[in-house]
């Protein structure tokens, strides 16, 4: 079994000049009968005293957000509790569907600890977050969780996409439910008041239908986790990925198998694809 795991910046968005703080995390655990994945993506809050946002792409806006934007981030804190929290719980238990639910759940519990005693107002002091993916191999068999945007996905020996899980949020159609709602957030995501709307009614909400989940240490996100169990071939490919490597991972001229042994390569050839400012991806080829 080989792994290929790492993160990779979109260079059009400048997170390497202005020290932006890297919020995805990865994780793996290789023991005697299983290995373990763990893929997260913390989701960003909004800057400190910066209430009307400046425009992600240009130079200057991202200056702005970066001198603004609290250090160390705890989107960041967020994504490395989950990746920490889920091998610790899942090399305790025997690989299965039930392991992957309750090791996501118990990563959710710490992250709840990270926010214990916080005041939330869904914008500068949102609670750190992340939505991930994570998974065991063992003995040919995989066992995967996800929720929201994080995903797995498998390619056959020839480097054929046989499985990738569907993106459950957030769903395009907020921004017009909460448009119709009131004049008052006709502004769109720049206008505080639509970004705290989003994040209060709209995560982890079982009322809404519309509603997204997230790892906040909200007990409700428990509603947006899927899991699965994915028989494994001979030289299967399993990937595990944050949303901004999915338009690589997705297109038709990605093969896999041809490109596995540079992979890394491959990718930073492909950066100005990443989605957002930055990609993970943990790769075993089994």
């Amino acid at each position: 079994m080989q792994i290929k795991a790492f993160t990779l910046h979109n260079p059009k968005h400048h997170a390497n000049l202005l020290n932006w703080p890297e919020e995805d995390a990865f994780k793996y655990l290789t023991l005697k009968d299983k290995t373990i994945i763990a893929v997260a993506d913390g989701i960003t809050r909004d800057p400190i005293d910066l209430p009307n946002l400046p425009d992600y792409n240009t130079i200057i806006g991202e200056v702005e957000l970066a001198i603004e934007y609290p250090i160390p981030s705890p989107a960041r804190k967020a994504a490395d509790l989950f990746c920490d929290s889920f091998l610790n719980y899942a090399k305790k238990s025997k690989p299965s569907m039930g392991t992957i639910k309750n090791s996501m759940l118990y990563s959710n519990k710490k992250i709840k600890q990270l926010n214990k005693n916080k005041k939330i107002d869904y914008l500068e002091n949102d609670f750190a977050a992340c939505v991930a993916s994570a998974g065991i191999v063992s003995a040919n068999i995989l066992y995967y969780g996800f929720i929201t945007d994080c995903g797995v996905a498998i390619f056959s020996r020839k480097g054929k996409l046989k499985f990738i899980t569907k993106s459950e949020g957030p769903n395009p159609k907020i921004g017009k439910e909460i448009a119709k709602e009131s004049e008052k957030y006709g502004l769109g995501w720049k206008d505080p008041r639509w970004r705290a709307r989003t994040r209060s009614h709209y995560r982890n909400n079982t009322k809404e239908p519309l509603a997204y989940g997230a790892l906040t240490g909200e007990e409700t996100a428990k509603y947006y986790i899927g899991i699965g169990k994915k028989e494994l071939l001979p030289r299967d490919y399993v990937v595990f990925y944050s949303d901004g490597f999915l338009p690589i991972i997705a297109s038709k001229k990605f093969n896999i198998t041809k490109q596995f042994n540079n992979l890394k390569d491959y990718f930073e050839k492909h950066a100005e694809k990443i989605d957002g400012s930055e990609g993970t991806v943990v790769v075993i080829a089994t």
